[in-house]
């Protein structure tokens, strides 16, 4: 099967050979349990070069439906049942727009956006999905905001917001709870549950990770993303790879798990790793709960130990910038595959370096996670969060519940990597 003849010229081969081989395994062809025939027999068979046909695999491997195992192969690790997943097509519409059915609709959306906004307002994850949102159901009626972060004021909790919007009587909710503390979450999960919501109109939730509950849900593969990240360092030609970790919090945690998949499937061992810890470690709780905190609990700057408030930046990037120096201190960035849990980790190392005397991309690689405004000014490697796509999604699914095809989905988006001058360019 020689993909790279196939009549529509506009599909990268890679994504043909990805959607072929996904149909394999979804209709059993290749059963859960079976090994792919060898990548390099594969690539031949489609009529590519290798690589297309690692770019292809790349996204299965990420999603858990294959398994690479450095001696049985390439495995079908899950079939279609387990990774049910909906792939939405972003800027593909749901319905025709001239249909009349689900005109004058009002969508209540909860976000939860800083007040005031930062400077640079596509840093605000909040604002960048409400405005995906509004964009896509502007064609089939309007929109009622809650916005849960009220200025001098303590948080909305999820059953009052949600109160708000049935006393609005809007026909449907699109709640985006992007990296909360994982106490907002439940509290979510429990008063959606009480208020018997789902049997009253259609609701979608967009989260920054899985939920383990039959709703409808958006939400970012943290996992796959440390997957992705860790596999462009590989292919830069990295053999040593540091992972920064200078706070204890469950996205970390998750990309931690991304990044060693990745390399146990590239064939490295578990020396080939390094976590380097802010020593000792501190940990990120809401601001709520540090507020409570007896005083000696708290983050000491001369002790670099204890609990950091989510909101305090400044104690957040002094603890990023002692990790980042210990790094150097210690030798262990000198030609390393550097994976920063964030780009503001990833900034420290870029400007910790500078002073050194050393050249990001050419001494070391260092990729982050986000893709920040300031990223773009200092060239940093970084894995761009699927925003648009995700207030997008929920949208389109909210949209078919209107139109009275609903359904209990999960839909989940990865990141785009972002290659800027502080990774080498990858090896052919």
């Amino acid at each position: 099967m020689d993909l790279t003849k196939q009549p529509d010229e506009r599909t990268p081969a890679c994504k043909k050979i990805e959607a072929d081989l996904r149909h394999k395994v979804e209709t059993g062809v290749w059963p859960v349990g079976s090994t792919l025939p060898p990548r390099r027999h594969l690539a031949q068979s489609y009529g590519v070069p290798l690589a297309t046909l690692e770019r292809a695999i790349a996204p299965l491997l990420a999603e858990g439906m294959l398994r690479a195992n450095p001696r049985q192969g390439t495995v079908i690790a899950r079939g279609a049942a387990a990774t049910a997943v909906a792939r939405i097509t972003p800027g593909k519409p749901v319905r025709r727009i001239g249909d009349s059915t689900d005109s004058g609709k009002t969508l209540g959306i909860v976000t939860g956006i800083c007040d005031p906004p930062p400077v640079y307002a596509e840093d605000d994850w909040g604002l960048a999905i409400l405005t995906s949102i509004e964009k896509t159901f502007a064609p089939h009626g309007g929109t009622y905001v809650v916005n849960r972060y009220l200025k001098d004021k303590p948080p909305l909790s999820p059953r009052e917001v949600i109160q708000r919007l049935l006393d609005a009587s809007v026909d449907a909710i699109v709640y985006v709870t992007i990296e909360p503390p994982i106490e907002h979450v439940q509290e979510l999960l429990a008063t959606i549950a009480q208020m018997g919501l789902t049997d009253r109109l259609p609701i979608a939730l967009v989260t920054h990770a899985a939920i383990r509950r039959p709703l409808t849900h958006v939400f970012y593969d943290i996992y796959g993303d440390g997957y992705l990240a860790a596999q462009h360092l590989i292919r830069c030609g990295h053999e040593k790879f540091v992972f920064l970790r200078p706070v204890e919090t469950d996205w970390i945690a998750d990309r931690l798990v991304g990044v060693s998949a990745a390399l146990e499937d590239a064939g490295f061992n578990r020396d080939a790793l390094t976590v380097h810890y802010s020593e000792p470690p501190c940990s990120i709780i809401p601001s709520s709960d540090y507020e409570r905190l007896d005083v000696h609990k708290r983050w000491s700057r001369s002790t670099n130990r204890g609990f950091i408030a989510d909101n305090d930046l400044a104690a957040r990037t002094l603890v990023s910038r002692i990790c980042v120096e210990q790094g150097f201190d210690e030798g262990l960035f000198d030609g390393s595959g550097i994976i920063a849990a964030n780009d503001l980790i990833g900034k420290e190392v870029i400007e910790g370096a500078l002073k050194r005397g050393l050249v990001p991309g050419k001494d070391f690689s260092v990729i982050g996670f986000d893709d920040h405004v300031y990223s773009r000014f200092i060239g940093l490697s970084t894995m761009r969060p699927p925003l648009d796509a995700m207030g997008e999604a929920a949208t389109q699914l909210i949209i078919q519940a209107i139109n009275g095809k609903p359904a209990t989905t999960q839909v989940r988006l990865g990141s785009l990597l972002i290659q800027r001058n502080s990774t080498r360019m990858p090896l052919k």
